[in-house]
């Protein structure tokens, strides 16, 4: 019970967010609509006047002599009331102000306000749709009102009622009389339209229609906006989200440097100084995280990958590696996506020779690699790229060939960590092709567009091809400061990543956690580096 309770919770603070982030979009339907409901009042409604009468209605005849009233007369009075408003509303009764109304005006002037019979008269319809009708406050008074486009008709209409009423209803009813009390005037302020109301009802209305739509989208919606929710429903690692530092319309901007500079990286990479800081202290997270996942293993080979294109899997391989060799690793960076290669378009280097041509035995691995388009300043830490080379017909078969296999091999002999950036899993299987050859794959997730069907389906490709998945990274996820913005990335640091090593990563200064793992990882590389001495 207490589980569906959270449940439910979580749900509704998900579409408070939810709504929050779309707060711009509610605001514009909510002005629109209001301006729609204020020009509609203002414009083009015609302005009405009400004029009303009130009678008097008593359960004695008029004839009869008044001693005193009890409280039961009163209330027969009071029932008396709603059957005569009943009678006034009789076809008969309207017939009749219908009539008076043709002998005081002429046919034109009816004509602008009612619709007319044969006869000239308005119809029974028209005149009521001007009418109203009701006790006043739940007494023995009844009110006749007659709202028009004109302040004398309207006057006109309530006074004729009032004249014909008590005629037809003692002689219907044969109980009862009716006191007239005054006469109706023509009203000198209009009553409507109301101006305000038509306002208020458009913003309502305009808000209402597109938060109803965000909720039906939001729950409709099976993308991910949380990483963690991945690994509640798939029991995969949380390797680490990154806030989303730029758009689709920002390629022009990342891909505009001057390859003549030296180390004039693109936007993509957590060099430049564009970048936010909490997006290279993420990276640095993951690649903590990374490092732990495959310690207990004897090689040190990554692929990175996506389920689908454009979730940015290739720019999420290449800061991971340089993030990894600010931690003094030597770090190989190849270029596995064989169809659709970006790496050297990130490094703006030439993709005339590369990892095709190696296994085509084309060229020499050491004629092809780009060495140290990364070189950290602090410590001996670079990455050493492979690019893809020409694209071959048969990308699968490379990517699976045992060339490619020794070449991984030797590479493991120079490099401390080897990182495959690989294609689309869900569009190709050729990442599978090097189950034997790497510790595992980091899975690339794109916030609210990657589904859970998309993992669903990357999964089970990986489970039958024996491919271990290290985890998952949750990438672009939104950077407002509503629900997913500085709160995980701006000012507060410490989000926790749910790995199964227990260990709270976070963004901030002085994460001794994060510390004391990096720590541990140069101790044991300077225990290394002594036994390799000694032997």
């Amino acid at each position: 019970m207490e589980q569906q309770k959270d449940e439910v919770e979580i749900d509704l603070l998900e579409l408070f967010w939810a709504l929050l982030r779309k707060w711009w979009m509610l605001t514009i339907a909510a002005v629109l609509c209001a301006a729609i409901g204020f020009s509609y009042a203002k414009f083009y409604l015609p302005e009405t006047f009400t004029s009303s009468i009130r009678m008097y209605v008593k359960n004695l005849n008029s004839t009869e002599t008044v001693s005193s009233v009890t409280t039961s007369d009163l209330n027969a009075s009071k029932s008396l009331v709603m059957t005569y408003i009943v009678i006034l509303k009789d076809p008969v009764v309207v017939g009749e102000v219908a009539e008076t109304l043709a002998e005081n005006h002429e046919r034109d002037y009816l004509n602008r306000y009612f619709a007319l019979d044969e006869n000239g008269c308005p119809t029974t319809g028209s005149i009521l749709n001007y009418v109203s009708m009701g006790a006043v406050d739940n007494t023995e008074v009844l009110k006749v009102s007659a709202t028009t486009p004109n302040a004398k008709l309207s006057a006109e209409i309530s006074n004729i009622f009032a004249e014909v009423a008590p005629d037809y209803l003692i002689r219907i009813v044969g109980a009862g009389s009716v006191e007239i009390i005054g006469a109706a005037v023509p009203a000198t302020v209009k009553s409507g339209p109301s101006v305000s109301r038509y306002t208020i009802m458009g913003f309502l209305i305009g808000f209402i229609l597109v938060a109803a739509a965000i909720v039906i989208r939001t729950i409709t919606d099976n993308t991910f906006r949380d990483a963690e929710d991945i690994n509640k429903k798939f029991g995969l690692s949380v390797l680490g989200e990154v806030m989303d530092y730029g758009t689709k319309k920002d390629k022009k901007k990342r891909r505009n440097v001057d390859p003549s500079k030296k180390n004039n990286f693109s936007f993509e990479t957590i060099l430049n100084k564009e970048i936010p800081f909490s997006v290279v202290e993420s990276f640095k997270s993951i690649r903590t995280n990374i490092m732990f996942a495959v310690a207990t293993q004897g090689k040190k080979v990554i692929a990175v990958t996506s389920a689908n294109p454009s979730e940015g899997k290739s720019s999420t391989t290449t800061n991971i590696a340089i993030a990894m060799a600010m931690a003094n690793e030597k770090v190989l960076l190849i270029d596995g996506d064989l169809r659709k290669p970006v790496q050297h378009k990130i490094y703006n280097i030439k993709n005339d020779s590369g990892l095709s041509n190696i296994v085509s035995k084309q060229k020499k691995f050491d004629a092809v690699v780009h060495k140290a388009v990364y070189k950290d300043k602090d410590c001996d830490g670079f990455v050493d790229l492979l690019t893809a080379g020409t694209i071959p017909p048969n990308p699968s078969e490379i990517l699976a060939s045992e060339a490619l296999k020794n070449l991984i091999t030797e590479a493991s002999e120079q490099y401390t960590v080897i990182l495959i950036d690989t294609p689309p899993v869900n569009m190709v299987s050729d990442v599978y092709g090097l189950s034997d050859s790497i510790a595992g794959i980091v899975l690339v997730a794109e916030f609210e567009g990657t589904t859970s069907y998309d993992i669903k389906h990357a999964l089970e490709g990986a489970k039958l091809s024996n491919v271990n998945v290290l985890g998952v990274i949750l990438n672009a996820v939104a950077g407002s400061s509503t629900g997913y913005g500085y709160k995980k990335y701006g000012y507060k640091y410490g989000y926790k990543y749910g790995y199964k090593y227990g260990y709270r990563y976070g963004y901030g200064y002085g994460n001794n956690n994060e510390k004391k793992a990096e720590e541990a990882l140069a101790a044991k590389k300077e225990q290394e580096k002594a036994t390799d001495k000694k032997s």
